[in-house]
């Protein structure tokens, strides 16, 4: 156990046990370009070995051990088995990303061959330990490009992941040990009932849109509503009129406008290719008065037939990267 920490779980080694209860290691590898810090590491872990010897720990006869038990799977199988189901329940790009990116973490921090049944509550709490002290967006600040976690927490980012964030991803891992559980693959779930103490107020985690971020997004007269790029006006205050989802909004046709009971309405579909983010989206929403007021209906008239937001072109998987 104390060179399954997370963060030497990398490290890789065979041990065996000698008659007079020293121990040999063998086959030891590490990363070639961080020989001192592994080893470092590796020392802190032999002496911690030491301090056992010099203090034996009781023999506890109530331990059974199980022969014959089928090998427990790797966390790396158990995810990919994971992912390749949640992958036929959603079908949205974006969301099967983020399932994707949280898992991707945890298998960083506990290592992608460790043994699930190895996963203990304890490794669960020090990975999430170690979670909390990583930066949001990490592989997309290029100071952090290419660095391990463990080189990344030495940093000691001043700005952290959310709490809420945290919090997802523990519900992401909760929920791949459940699937385990449901398929037979492990029959303990590690991080059931694991939450992430809140260390700061919500209102220090989330930054308040103040008077001069409504000004930008809000008044036609700032340059972000210049000529060609009429969804630069109109997304922001549709947002604020409906509650509609950004992408719902850019991909909608002039088809998706219509009046329902002498009402006009957003149709919001997936017909033509559009993309829902669940069943419930499929939905008609009413065209705000406010909206009406500004010229919205009028806006739509002069877009002619297709889509409404035509100077938009999708990015990976949205119009509104």
């Amino acid at each position: 156990d104390l060179l399954n920490n997370p963060l030497s779980a990398h490290i890789k080694l065979s041990k065996d046990k000698k008659a007079d209860g020293t121990l040999s290691i063998n086959n030891l590898e590490m990363d070639p370009d961080k020989i001192e810090s592994e080893k470092k590491q590796f020392d802190h872990e032999i002496d911690k070995i030491n301090q056992v010897k010099s203090n034996p720990i009781p023999h506890r006869p109530n331990v059974r051990y199980i022969e014959n038990q089928p090998p427990s799977i790797s966390l790396q199988k158990l995810t990919d088995e994971y992912f390749q189901a949640v992958s036929a329940d959603i079908e949205d790009d974006k969301t099967l990303r983020g399932y994707k990116s949280h898992l991707d973490t945890f298998l960083e921090i506990l290592g992608e061959e460790v043994p699930i049944d190895q996963i203990t509550r304890k490794r669960a709490r020090e990975a999430i330990e170690i979670l909390k002290q990583l930066p949001p967006n990490r592989k997309k600040i290029p100071a952090y490009k290419g660095l391990s976690i463990a080189s990344i927490i030495e940093l000691k980012p001043s700005n952290t992941l959310a709490t809420t964030t945290v919090k997802l991803h523990i519900e992401r891992a909760r929920a791949l040990f459940e699937f385990g559980k449901k398929e037979q693959l492990c029959t303990f779930n590690p991080f059931d009932d694991l939450k992430p103490k809140r260390e700061r107020r919500p209102d220090q985690e989330r930054k308040v849109f103040d008077d001069e971020d409504i000004k930008a997004l809000f008044v036609p007269e700032d340059k972000r509503t210049k000529d060609g790029y009429p969804s630069r006006l109109w997304i922001p205050l549709i947002s604020a009129y409906s509650g509609m989802r950004l992408e719902e909004i850019a991909q909608l046709d002039s088809s998706d406008i219509h009046t329902v009971e002498g009402i006009p309405c957003f149709d919001i579909n997936d017909s033509g290719g559009k993309k829902l983010k669940n069943l419930s989206a499929n939905r008609v929403v009413p065209i705000h008065s406010k909206l009406l007021a500004k010229g919205f209906l009028n806006f739509v008239a002069s877009q002619g037939t297709g889509r409404i937001f035509s100077e938009l072109r999708i990015g990976t998987v949205s119009y509104t990267h």
